[in-house]
């Protein structure tokens, strides 16, 4: 339990915070920033993953089950990338000193490029250690 809390108030520390005037306020939202963008990026796959394992396995010579759990991975992707940007903007950005601005929004882009690409690897990984489960069609093999 240890283990999980601390990354937990690292992303939280700045969500009461006023405002960030100084480089090193900065670097600290920086990091929770990264965080918290690992974390969403573990969550959205847990969600990715119990959404196609909702989605039933249809018999028949083409089945489209595979495409639906497809479209449920890719899918969630854009939404949550949206919605840290959005958060990012509207809530952290107005925090941040004018002068520090130009760091800030690259600092989020480094972290929503963090989370697509810890998303889609996870994701990938998963799909390829269980290749004949639900997960597996989300990065199907070519037979």
């Amino acid at each position: 339990m240890h283990n999980l809390a601390l990354p937990l108030l690292v992303a939280l520390q700045f969500f009461g915070r006023d405002a960030v005037r100084t480089p090193r306020d900065l670097d600290a939202l920086c990091l929770s920033t990264y965080v918290l963008a690992a974390i969403i990026a573990g969550a959205t796959l847990l969600a990715a993953a119990v959404a196609s394992q909702l989605v039933d396995w249809e018999p028949g010579a083409s089945p489209k089950d595979g495409r639906k759990r497809r479209i449920i991975f890719w899918g969630l992707l854009p939404l949550v990338l949206a919605g840290f940007a959005s958060y990012n903007l509207a809530v952290q950005a107005p925090k941040v000193a004018s002068n520090l601005q130009a760091k800030f929004l690259q600092c989020w882009a480094f972290g929503s490029v963090e989370m697509l690409v810890l998303y889609i690897l996870l994701g990938f990984a998963l799909s390829k250690m269980l290749p004949r489960t639900k997960l597996g069609s989300w990065f199907p093999s070519r037979r």
